[in-house]
């Protein structure tokens, strides 16, 4: 089963933050970016491997304590390179594009972990990760 590419919107906020100074905090600290990316991550995830191969990675997924830091959509495929394409697709330069030390790495690696999370724990559906938020 393949998965429709959906049109993700972003945060107005973020996006106008990341535009002015490509400073990311925000979108870090926003959990509407975190979802956009987890959602466009499952899209891509589902554009890769087939169905069972998505089943199996969240049935061996289940089974890993929360905190193991083990994602088994690694056994299919090269899953970085997913969330890769999934945050350029996004306009979303990921954290390895960014020198080691650097608060702008940091802060990209905490919005990479954060959308993996969200995916992982959504069993890598993108309809499952998509939200709209509004803010007020």
């Amino acid at each position: 089963m393949k998965a429709k590419k959906m049109k993700l919107t972003t945060c107005p906020e973020c996006v106008g933050t990341r535009l002015k100074d490509q400073d990311y905090v925000a979108m870090v600290a926003c959990p509407f970016c975190a979802i956009a990316c987890a959602a466009e991550f499952s899209r891509v995830l589902c554009t890769w491997l087939p169905s069972d191969q998505i089943a199996e990675a969240v049935r061996l997924n289940a089974a890993e304590s929360p905190d193991s830091g083990i994602c088994h959509s690694h056994d299919h495929c090269d899953a970085n390179m997913a969330m890769y394409e999934a945050m350029t697709n996004l306009g979303i330069a990921p954290y390895i594009d960014y020198e080691d030390g650097t608060a702008e790495r940091d802060n990209h690696l905490a919005l990479w972990n954060a959308a993996w999370d969200i995916a992982k724990a959504a069993g890598f559906s993108p309809v499952v990760c998509t939200a709209e938020v509004v803010h007020g």
